[in-house]
């Protein structure tokens, strides 16, 4: 099963619901499996996005919380526990001065994999 984003308009708000419906009847490193990993195995796109890797694409959300132990750090409402959004390899939200995503990793000996969600899009600056 892979994930999408068919909710448009009005509906758009309730799109992070999925999280929740499938923590229901999967284990949670299911429900992200469904949201990295499969996504990029149905786009043929393995390597390149959907993992944390070096020569992926680098856009992230960092999460307050363990998403593999609690769900809702995902699916809550304006995204209230996402602290940090990577895109295109530079800080997009978050606090200012962050950097690139080489500056934030060279300034953290270790940034737990379990909170890092969800790689897209392009490949970092290097």
């Amino acid at each position: 099963m892979c994930y999408g984003s068919d909710l448009l308009g009005d509906m758009h708000c309730h799109q992070s619901k999925e999280f929740d419906m499938r923590a229901k009847v999967l284990p949670l490193p299911e429900v992200i499996r469904h949201a990295t990993i499969n996504t990029a195995r149905l786009f043929g796109m393995e390597g390149q996005i959907g993992c944390i890797s070096s020569g992926a694409d680098a856009d992230l959300i960092l999460v307050e919380g363990n998403p593999l132990k609690d769900m809702t750090v995902l699916s809550a409402p304006d995204g209230k526990y996402v602290r940090v959004v990577i895109k295109d390899g530079l800080v997009a939200k978050g606090p200012t001065g962050l950097g690139s995503v080489n500056d934030i990793v060279s300034r953290h000996t270790k940034i737990e994999p379990s909170n890092v969600v969800h790689g897209l899009k392009r490949k970092a600056s290097h």
